[in-house]
């Protein structure tokens, strides 16, 4: 015996679903003389019951298998129907399987052991230094601003500028030095532990700012009067010290498309300036933007739009990267000292030591998103660690490895559960379980294509895509 598929369209819902069950019997068929029945309910949490069909039309129990305005019902003759309401109860009949009634029970059981699907997000890593008392490192969940560790760090001399790269932190000690080292440091410490790895990682600075990564290559903005850019690898070997000098108080640094910008303070009002140099310190336009109130911190948006803090006038400005040009003064305004910027996934992050916060802003439209995402830290630096996305594991019906279940595919897959046949992958070949069957039909009904959740083992492990 075998069983065909047609493909049948997405549900609208990804949430989990649980039927307060009963049975609506629809009209008799002009075509034919079988009725059918609708397992029908509200969509909340799964609680699959078992329904009895009182009319003896069919004898057993069945189980909830469809949600929203699609239901599925079991014919006198076995077949098996897709039902849609529109309003009202309607028949629609898309689907049908001359097979046994046993058949039919079967693949109820299969489909509800399938409904269960909540693909779950997981959010970056939000580094944020505070230079007070704590002198040190918070990690903070980067979309609800949920406390991680709000100590995850400690021990170090008031921690400006960090960025994350290659597993590891690397934070700026801005007002002096560890004990022994010679002028300001940059720490290395462990970002997955919190553990300070080499507290004079990079010593001989002059009161550090601020940080950046490109290419395995660190950049270190060094603020003085005649100020300068050092560049180190992430091995802690100095590549160029000076790069860049010559600067009038450097606050800020950043890479974007193989060029540094560096924003420079000036030291007073009015003469903040932006520089546009090449990875190698040749000057590309030590210009690009002038006339800045007082700068602190500088980031690249989503669009590629240089995004400079503005402690004199409490705003986040925007600024072609390629020109200059101004494009919008106060993208975000109202922030309170704003001392750090991180963009990630469309969001910046602003950590204002004023107001002792981190906001979360829309990095286009300056939208905000949740001004006081962290709150209660003296925030100065802020990085973003993105999630390390997990090893891929394919569904065994998945033959070709393309993260999509067509009919071709989950036709045999199905056959050689029914009939017993031990399946190939993953070898050695062994029986397939009821839920990996149940899972790949839900997936291939709602549009085909999936993805993992790493927080659950398979066979909930695979959800169907957004």
């Amino acid at each position: 015996m075998t069983a065909g598929f047609h493909r049948l369209g997405k549900w609208g819902s990804r949430a989990s679903f649980s039927f307060n069950l009963s049975i609506r019997p629809f009209k008799e068929s002009a075509r034919s003389s079988r009725r059918t029945f609708c397992l029908s309910g509200s969509t909340d949490d799964l609680s699959p019951r078992s329904a009895r069909v009182e009319s003896g039309v069919l004898d057993g129990f069945y189980k909830p298998i469809g949600v929203g305005a699609t239901f599925w019902s079991l014919s006198r003759s076995g077949t098996m129907d897709r039902m849609e309401t529109s309003g009202k109860y309607m028949e629609a009949v898309a689907v049908r399987w001359p097979v046994s009634t046993g058949f039919c029970r079967r693949m109820s059981a299969i489909l509800a052991v399938g409904l269960i699907s909540a693909q779950v997000a997981v959010a970056a890593n939000l580094f944020v230094s505070d230079s007070g008392a704590n002198n040190s490192i918070g990690l903070y969940d980067s979309s609800t601003g949920a406390v991680v560790n709000a100590s995850f760090v400690t021990g170090l001399h008031q921690p400006h500028g960090l960025v994350v790269a290659g597993g590891k932190i690397f934070v700026t000690n801005f007002a002096g030095a560890t004990p022994g080292a010679s002028g300001s440091t940059v720490s290395e410490c462990d970002a997955t532990t919190g553990a300070i790895i080499d507290p004079e990682f990079i010593s001989g600075l002059s009161q550090p700012t601020a940080i950046t990564e490109s290419g395995g290559n660190l950049y270190i903005a060094n603020l003085a009067s005649q100020g300068w850019i050092s560049e180190y690898s992430t091995s802690g070997a100095s590549v160029q010290d000076p790069l860049i000098s010559g600067l009038s108080f450097p606050i800020g640094v950043v890479t974007s498309g193989g060029h540094l910008y560096v924003l420079s303070n000036g030291g007073a009002t009015g003469a903040g300036k932006i520089g546009e140099y090449n990875l190698d310190g040749s000057v590309v336009n030590a210009a690009l933007v002038t006339g800045l109130n007082s700068p602190y911190a500088i980031t690249v948006s989503s669009t590629g739009h240089l995004l400079v803090a503005d402690i004199g006038t409490n705003t986040v400005g925007e600024y072609d990267g390629t020109t200059g040009a101004l494009i919008n003064a106060a993208l975000v305004s109202g922030v309170g000292g704003p001392r750090g910027l991180a963009t990630y996934g469309g969001d910046l992050f602003v950590a204002n030591v004023g107001s002792d916060t981190v906001g979360e802003y829309n990095d286009t439209t300056g939208a905000a998103v949740n001004a006081s995402l962290v709150s209660g830290r003296i925030c100065w630096g802020v990085a973003i660690q993105p999630p390390v996305p997990p090893t891929f594991v394919l569904h065994p019906a998945d033959a070709n490895g393309d993260h999509d279940l067509s009919i071709d595919e989950i036709g045999p897959y199905i056959t050689a559960y029914l009939n017993g046949t031990p399946w190939p992958t993953p070898a050695p070949p062994s029986q397939i379980d009821i839920g990996y069957v149940g899972r790949a039909i839900t997936i291939y009904l709602q549009g085909e294509k999936y993805g993992n959740d790493p927080s659950q083992s398979p066979p909930l492990l695979w959800v169907p895509a957004p």
